[in-house]
């Protein structure tokens, strides 16, 4: 609850030195004092829960939000939680059920843990060096920072619902982002609003960046455009015996979390990390010879470089987030029902029908399906143009970027 929350932060830096010496344990263990290892704790006991007939149900799901609060009760005295337990109510709760109502106490709760990682790791000394502020990730926790208040509060004003939880969220958003105009790794010219921000620009400086980039300019995206009878006819075949749905739940399900419930967004993948899905590819053996060839997925090592067909069933969305490592997006419309849209980099996206849209996934964004039927696209995620390590192979241009 709100409540909570005050609380919470009236309590910030008032605890005892016999209180820190208490541990504090997760599902009967002990936590350690370390934030990548609690971090990784809650995502492992969350996934677990998360997969359990109760979740969905709303019992589990509610009972295990209850220990999460109590766990940021103990951030006061033990702050090195903050950052774990910000991601973990981001990740879980960012929706209030099973439709787009977004949970406003929740993403208050997660907001203000973000902040407070953000102090308790220095990332708000503008004397920090550069090497230490990569280092310890605080672009990414500024960003977070940002990120839940502002799109909480934007969710709110479309719908036109909570009117003064919105203008009070967006307000949070201001403050956050004239603080990080302050670090020198934020007061760049290109970036003039938080939703210039992207990762990318960390690693191809220069006017390259932008959130939605021309087909035209992407060989890869061309080649998609060019095949997608090819992967229409796999997906609908896919679709009419029912080996969608049966892959799916017997493969790797993974990322459920962003949609409200787990068969609201459903990737089947062809290929990830460079290698062929053999069950999915033995079903859908056009698409993978299509792409099989292309050295912006198989040749390239850029983290979770992949393609799938993803369906978003209607009444369903994905939460705000974003990449933080080089790579890009391409997304190509196969079944694009009115009512389904994206939000990058402040930009609005509708997808159409054989055509690709091609965006760079490490600035902020988002979906929504306010529509009635499935959309179907096929999604990329590959080695961006201006990448020499990453790229095993360098990728051929269409014309100069």
């Amino acid at each position: 609850s709100r409540r909570f929350t005050l609380a919470l932060v009236a309590s910030l830096g008032a605890s005892s030195a016999a209180q820190e010496e208490q541990e504090i344990f997760l599902d009967g263990t002990a936590l350690p004092a370390d934030e990548g290892a609690v971090l990784d704790r809650l995502h492992s006991w969350l996934d677990k829960l998360h997969w359990t007939p109760g979740w969905e149900e709303g019992e589990t799901a509610r009972a295990t939000y209850l220990e999460l609060e109590h766990l940021a009760s103990e951030v006061p005295r033990a702050p090195w939680l903050a950052l774990g337990l910000g991601q973990a109510v981001l990740l879980y709760y960012w929706w209030r059920g099973s439709g787009l109502e977004v949970d406003v106490p929740a993403g208050r709760l997660a907001a203000m843990l973000h902040r407070v990682s953000v102090r308790y790791a220095g990332c708000d000394d503008p004397q920090l060096s550069s090497e230490a502020f990569a280092a310890l990730q605080c672009g990414w926790r500024w960003r977070h920072s940002f990120m839940i208040p502002a799109e909480m509060g934007i969710h709110l004003a479309r719908q036109r619902r909570e009117p003064r939880d919105a203008a009070s969220l967006l307000r949070e958003a201001a403050d956050v982002w004239a603080a990080m105009r302050r670090l020198p790794h934020f007061h760049r010219d290109e970036w003039p609003t938080p939703y210039a921000v992207n990762s990318n620009a960390d690693f191809f400086p220069g006017p390259v960046n932008r959130p939605v980039w021309p087909s035209s300019d992407v060989p890869f995206a061309l080649h998609l455009e060019a095949n997608v009878d090819v992967f229409r006819r796999d997906l609908d075949a896919l679709l009419l015996s029912g080996q969608f749905d049966h892959l799916y739940w017997t493969g790797e399900v993974s990322l459920t979390q962003f949609a409200p419930r787990h068969e609201g967004w459903a990737m089947v993948s062809l290929i990830k990390n460079g290698k062929m899905a053999p069950r999915v590819c033995e079903a859908a053996s056009a698409s993978c010879e299509v792409l099989a060839s292309r050295p912006e997925i198989t040749k390239c090592s850029a983290g979770d470089a992949g393609v799938a067909f993803a369906r978003l069933l209607p009444g369903h969305g994905l939460r705000p987030h974003f990449w933080n490592a080089p790579r890009m997006g391409v997304h190509l419309g196969l079944r694009t029902p009115y009512g389904a849209s994206m939000w990058v980099g402040g930009q609005k996206v509708v997808w159409e029908e054989g055509k690709a849209t091609v965006f760079d996934d490490t600035y902020m964004h988002s979906v929504l399906h306010e529509g009635t039927e499935p959309r179907y696209l096929l999604i990329a995620w590959f080695c961006h143009p201006c990448d020499r390590e990453h790229a095993l192979q360098s990728p051929e241009r269409a014309e100069p970027l």
